[in-house]
Parts: C-alpha cells; sequence; structure tokens
C-alpha cells in the first residue's frame, strides 16, 4: 500500500485496543499512539530507507485489523 493509502485507511479505521503483536519481535501497546506517530514521521521526512520500515509496520497492522473485522 502507498502512503497515501495507509494515511485514508488510519484516519477513519477503529483501532483495537492493545497490546498487538506485530509479529514475534513488535508489541504495539498503544496502537493511536503507535500510528500518529509512524504517520507523522513519514508525513515529516522525504520518503527513504529508513521510511520503509514505517510503511512496512503500518500495513501489517491494517492487515491485522482488517484480518479481524472479517472474522
Amino acid at each position: 500500500m502507498s502512503q497515501a493509502e495507509l494515511e485514508a485507511y488510519f484516519e477513519t479505521a477503529t483501532l483495537p485496543a492493545g497490546p498487538i503483536r506485530l509479529n514475534e519481535a513488535t508489541v504495539i501497546q498503544d496502537p493511536e499512539l503507535f500510528v500518529r506517530v509512524h504517520l507523522h514521521s513519514l508525513k515529516f521526512n522525504p520518503p527513504n530507507k529508513i521510511a520503509e520500515p514505517l510503511l512496512y509496520r503500518l500495513e501489517q497492522l491494517y492487515h491485522i485489523i482488517e484480518a479481524e473485522s472479517a472474522s
């Protein structure tokens, strides 16, 4: 997903309560703060190699939320 698509999604998404296990090494304690900080970092920094993990983690969270809402 693109940065713009993720921003649009998280503007209206209902975030689950934490903690959320994103992967084997990452647990999100405060999903709202996680999304806000990641989107802010992406918005105010030019696209580069540092931004790739931010986009990847937001996309992982997107898939978790969508999987939970589908079940």
